[in-house]
């Protein structure tokens, strides 16, 4: 009967998500990786946030002195970018780790190398840098890519976690209320007492009507379970104990020719 043991170990810790962990990515294998963890007889399994790589313990893998494993990350989420932060939002970016486990350290916490679109992917597998794989992928929601480098090692120094991060997206928080009594005179404050909004103005949005804004004076980062308290306030009255946090759902931007800023609108009637 194999015994096996724990070779190496894949998470992704994405701070959207903190502390829990729900991304509900996929792994895929490209072909020339999967063959040799079938040549050398080694189980992928799933686990929270990742997968795990298991090895015979009597077999040891043969490293050799060349071998690269190469790791496609999917995500089913078509979100995934809206909260993803990533150098232009409106380019399929697709993120691009490369590491290798020559180093003593048995724990490894990486962020992407580069980010590429969908052109400059291509463009090292064409030049053989990455195995080729099918464009068709790249409409999957292709969203990482990870290429590892191994090293022969001692078996009591195979064990290895490598933790890829995501950083969550920041952008400008937009709140918009459509009641006639929410005016200038009103205020958003935040019980933390760390960020400041500005009224500004009076808009008429297309299928929501009249509405008063607020912005918030710097970008905020999206969370799945937002740390932000912010409440509505008239004359030191609290008009709305907690208001919502943004979503992914909702993200514009506004172009102009010395910025691209990311707005995240919250619309409330």
């Amino acid at each position: 009967m194999t015994r096996y043991q724990n070779f190496l170990s894949i998470i992704v810790s994405h701070r959207y998500f903190t502390p829990v962990v729900t991304h509900n990515l996929q792994f895929e294998w490209a072909p020339t990786s999967h063959h040799w963890l079938n040549q050398q007889n080694m189980l992928v399994k799933p686990i929270l946030g990742g997968i795990c790589i298991l090895s015979d313990q009597n077999n040891p893998p043969e490293l050799g002195d060349n071998r690269t494993l190469n790791l496609k990350i999917f995500s089913p989420d078509p979100l995934f970018r809206n909260y993803t932060k990533a150098p232009d939002p409106k380019i399929l970016y697709t993120t691009y780790f490369a590491t290798d486990l020559t180093q003593p350290d048995n724990t490894l916490s990486i962020h992407p190398d580069r980010w590429l679109s969908a052109e400059q992917l291509l463009k090292l597998a064409e030049n053989q840098q990455i195995p080729p794989f099918h464009p068709r992928e790249l409409n999957q929601n292709l969203v990482g890519y990870l290429k590892l480098q191994l090293s022969q090692q001692r078996s009591e120094k195979a064990q290895r976690v490598v933790t890829l991060n995501y950083q969550a997206s920041q952008g400008y928080w937009r709140y918009y209320f459509s009641d006639n009594y929410i005016d200038e005179h009103c205020s958003i404050s935040d019980i933390q007492q760390q960020h400041t909004f500005q009224y500004t103005g009076k808009t008429n949005l297309t299928g929501f009507g009249p509405a008063t804004v607020f912005q918030s004076d710097q970008p905020l980062y999206l969370a799945k379970k937002s740390p932000y308290h912010f409440q509505l306030k008239k004359n030191n009255q609290i008009l709305i104990r907690h208001l919502p946090a943004a979503s992914p759902n909702n993200l514009t931007r506004d172009n102009t020719p010395t910025e691209n800023a990311i707005n995240y609108d919250i619309y409330l009637s």
